[in-house]
């Protein structure tokens, strides 16, 4: 009689561990779905916005071509986005200059040099 009663008391001792460590990966499991759902949701949101911000550019931008194309455009806005172009032509026009200048006098500060070291070897070999 008391072999089985220490053998009930095994089986329901390990009845309770088992249902313990069950819960135990239940809750974590439970726990990293829901931690999982706040991020994505979080994360969702964030994103919609930035795609309707970048679709609402795009629709502008193509609205705006259109309306141009078709010669229905306000002459105001019309004008304004000529002189933007106009006004992007020119300061590339004014940056190419620029850097072709740049460009010009480091071309002339080398040839400069290499003649500079030229003349002192040509000078050195000559002492020798």
């Amino acid at each position: 009689v008391n072999q089985k009663g220490r053998d009930i008391a095994k089986v329901l001792q390990q009845q309770q561990t088992d249902g313990k460590k069950c819960s135990q990966m239940c809750q974590k499991r439970f726990r990293k779905d829901a931690l999982a759902s706040v991020k994505v949701s979080r994360d969702f949101a964030s994103r919609a916005k930035k795609v309707a911000r970048e679709a609402a550019t795009v629709w502008r931008r193509e609205h705006a071509a259109q309306m141009e194309k078709t010669g229905q455009m306000p002459s105001y806005l019309s004008e304004a986005m000529n002189k933007n172009k106009k006004e992007y032509r020119e300061a590339a026009e004014k940056k190419r200059v620029e850097d072709a200048e740049r460009e010009r006098v480091r071309q002339q500060k080398r040839i400069n040099f290499l003649l500079t070291q030229t003349e002192l070897f040509a000078h050195f070999i000559g002492q020798k």
